[in-house]
């Protein structure tokens, strides 16, 4: 009889030496069950539930309880029940999101790799925690308003020094929120020095996680959970995050890859401008779209660079790279200034009388205040003004 490739996978799975089938046919053929259908029924998440009842998780490796990773790695993992469950969700009904993430990642991955590569002590699979956080999307934002890929709240992201203002989020930032998560995985792990802890304390905080300790007296994630030590969120988050990993590192093998889009992601650089520019210049001489700059550059909030910032990087398209460095010392629309200060707008002002008090020009003042045609401006608004 042959096999699709993921089935084939799902029967060899559990099988330690991945040799023979025969030997463990029974438990094979359960997990193939449990696994390969699309579709969610009741049915077979409860047979997934009761699984260690019917003998179909016997060959499955002992958990490793100080290595989380390599308990996903070697799928002993799923004997705790909780990650079965999630596993067999978000390969049924969880699984249009599963896909979005894992296309999504493609993007963002490369740079990410090169921030985690960069600091070893950090495990390298927490790169994927925007898996459950954010589905590899830097523009999501919760309902509590944890904000990017790593859904930093405010309070989290301002000790963190990613900056947010009228321009730009630097939640948003692929490589800033990175750099951030990374110093902020740091500090968990030299809390609470387990893995499986510093996932938890990634949604439920260092100090619920560390009080939920001390008042069960284990620091065992899993017997904390039964214990009923954590709020319901972060009990899930642990065996959710695992299942995710399992289909992240299997893609092929759970039949995800007949379903992902086939282009290659596209390549980028980065061009440093001097002066601040509005994204609708770069666009036109880069011979790109407003869109595809925004994409690359989610942490901009108006159509312009921040007009506080000399020598801002975006990034670019890489076929755009050469046509704006031909173009951009002769026709890109530069706002020169000096310094910028910020103007609170009086009764009676309008911006042709600002411009004039402060030696400036309304295009300037209006280009760095994304404004438009016809310049509409009221009491107690606050302008950047360009000097």
């Amino acid at each position: 009889m042959k096999f699709k490739k993921r089935h084939l996978f799902l029967i060899l799975l559990t099988t330690v030496s991945f040799v023979t089938l025969t030997a463990t046919s029974s438990f094979s053929w359960s997990l193939l069950s449990m696994f390969s259908p699309k579709q969610f029924t009741d049915k077979d998440l409860l047979k997934l539930l009761n699984a260690e009842g019917n003998g179909t998780l016997e060959l499955l490796p002992e958990m490793n309880p100080d290595d989380f990773f390599a308990s996903c790695e070697n799928l002993s993992i799923l004997q705790e029940q909780e990650v079965r469950k999630y596993l067999y969700i978000y390969l049924t009904t969880g699984r249009p999101y599963v896909i979005r993430a894992i296309e999504n990642s493609k993007m963002y991955l490369p740079e990410m790799e090169e921030l985690f590569n960069n600091n070893p002590d950090i495990h390298p699979d927490m790169i994927y925690i925007p898996l459950l956080e954010s589905a590899f999307n830097p523009k999501a934002v919760s309902r509590t308003k944890a904000t990017g890929m790593w859904q930093f709240v405010a309070s989290t992201a301002a000790p963190l020094g990613l900056r947010k203002d009228n321009y730009v989020d630097e939640r948003y930032d692929v490589t800033k929120s990175t750099d951030a998560a990374i110093r902020h995985i740091r500090y968990l792990h030299n809390t609470l020095k387990n893995w499986e802890l510093v996932i938890a304390a990634y949604n439920g905080g260092a100090g619920h996680i560390t009080r939920s300790i001390n008042k069960s007296g284990t620091s065992d994630f899993w017997e904390l959970v039964n214990k009923g030590a954590f709020r319901e969120e972060t009990n899930q988050y642990v065996p959710r995050f695992a299942a995710l990993l399992i289909i992240y590192k299997n893609q092929e093998m759970f039949g995800l890859t007949e379903e992902l889009k086939s282009d290659s992601p596209a390549e980028n650089e980065y061009v440093t401008f001097e002066n601040p520019v509005t994204l609708s210049d770069v666009a036109k001489y880069g011979d790109t779209d407003i869109s595809t700059l925004r994409k690359l550059n989610p942490e901009l909030l108006r159509n312009i660079t921040p007009p506080y910032e000399k020598n801002y990087t975006l990034k670019i398209p890489k076929e755009s790279k050469e046509k704006l460095e031909q173009s951009k010392e002769k026709k890109l629309s530069y706002i020169e200034f000096n310094k910028i200060i910020i103007y609170k707008v009086k009764k009676g002002d309008n911006l042709g009388s600002i411009a004039r008090k402060h030696k400036t020009t309304l295009n300037k003042i209006a280009i760095v205040n994304s404004m438009s045609r016809p310049y509409r401006i009221k009491p107690g608004q606050l302008l950047y003004i360009p000097i």
